[in-house]
């Protein structure tokens, strides 16, 4: 499993420096904001790649409080459909983040929200380098 370092507090990543990252790390980003803008009231882009087993979506809101909603509610599902024994997690919180990591079930989780902006990743465990890679290029790991 990665080990992820945090301290805080972080920057907020633009769109741009994501999708550059997402690019970067070998991916190919794509706007996936028609996808959840009707389920996501205050949603203003959402950029995503899926490959193989990897997912990864990072949100835009207009609000931090938007960002921290998901957060809460990407966390519960998290805890409620994959948090088994034996786990390794890691939580660190500042002033503007929060972030949230769980290897369990064979399944490596990332919920994150930074100022109003959120992250939804997940692979298999073993294969989480390239989500890792992305937030480490954008400020989100240190």
């Amino acid at each position: 499993m990665l080990a992820v370092t945090c301290t805080g507090p972080k920057e907020v990543a633009t769109a741009e420096q994501v999708w550059s990252a997402i690019e970067q790390a070998g991916y190919q980003p794509v706007d996936a904001t028609e996808l959840y803008r009707e389920d996501m009231p205050g949603l203003v882009q959402c950029i995503a790649f899926e490959k193989d087993d990897e997912y990864f979506n990072f949100y835009v809101f207009k609000e931090k409080h938007d960002a921290m909603d998901l957060y809460g509610h990407i966390a519960s599902h998290i805890n409620t459909h994959f948090y088994s024994l034996p786990y390794s997690k890691h939580t660190s919180a500042q002033s503007n983040y929060s972030i949230y990591t769980l290897t369990a079930s064979g399944r490596y989780s990332v919920d994150i929200y930074v100022g109003n902006r959120a992250v939804y990743a997940y692979c298999n465990e073993g294969n989480d380098q390239g989500i890792a890679d992305v937030l480490y290029t954008i400020g989100y790991f240190d």
